[in-house]
């Protein structure tokens, strides 16, 4: 008889998952753990042993959102959880958005889930142009989205049917993902930041990150977390 794993190791697993997503994976899908690429390449496929994409990362974080980091007009992850999160003055507001406060935590909850089902149809679309320089790494990618299928079968050997081990899925990659997107969140909406007057085409790309962009806890959490630039 197998043992079944108890719900607060569940927890305790998905901010193991989180730290991955926060440091290893982070840092060398920027290419700064090592000066070997092939160093930062095989890290970087934690984001794919998580449930996430790499390549898709890359893309969307580092083309997209450190070149353009809190350029309201460019910068995507500003509107991303538009329009229940208002997160910039030229957003559209909304009276819910008085709440966001309170209620973004929920939508954290959420974000585990949600990003390795949209991770896994991003991988297995067809590329876009602006991805085709990844595209020697995406079927390595594809065939990573199979550990998500994989960790239920093999849960569903030591939980009490379908339903249980889905349960235990979800607490894992909502705690991970919780914790993720909550520093993720802080470490470019907090009070002081700069957001109006961001200019990414015309702006020094180093001073716009040191204005946008802080780590969270001071050193010993950042030490924790990793830097989140």
């Amino acid at each position: 008889m197998f043992w079944r794993r108890p719900w607060y190791l569940s927890c305790l697993l998905g901010w193991f998952l989180g730290l991955i997503g926060l440091c290893i994976q982070h840092d060398s899908n920027h290419g700064s753990v090592s000066r070997n690429p092939l160093v930062n390449r095989l890290l970087g496929l934690g984001q794919d042993y998580l449930g996430g994409g790499s390549i898709a990362w890359m893309v969307n974080h580092n083309t997209i959102h450190h070149v353009h980091c809190n350029d309201v007009e460019l910068d995507h992850d500003l509107g991303s959880a538009s329009p229940v999160m208002r997160l910039h003055s030229k957003a559209d507001w909304h009276f819910l958005h008085v709440f966001q406060q309170f209620y973004f935590v929920i939508l954290e909850i959420g974000f585990g889930p949600l990003h390795i089902v949209s991770s896994a149809i991003f991988l297995w679309s067809k590329s876009a142009e602006r991805e085709l320089i990844f595209e020697k790494h995406r079927n390595v990618c594809r065939a990573l989205t199979l550990l998500v299928p994989l960790r239920f079968l093999i849960l569903l050997t030591t939980c009490d049917g379908p339903w249980d081990a889905l349960c235990q899925m979800l607490i894992t990659n909502s705690v991970g993902g919780c914790y993720l997107a909550f520093f993720f969140l802080l470490s470019h909406n907090f009070e002081g930041v700069k957001k109006d007057g961001i200019n990414s085409l015309v702006d020094c790309f180093v001073k716009n990150q040191c204005v946008t962009s802080s780590n969270v806890g001071y050193a010993w959490l950042a030490e924790i977390n990793g830097g989140l630039n």
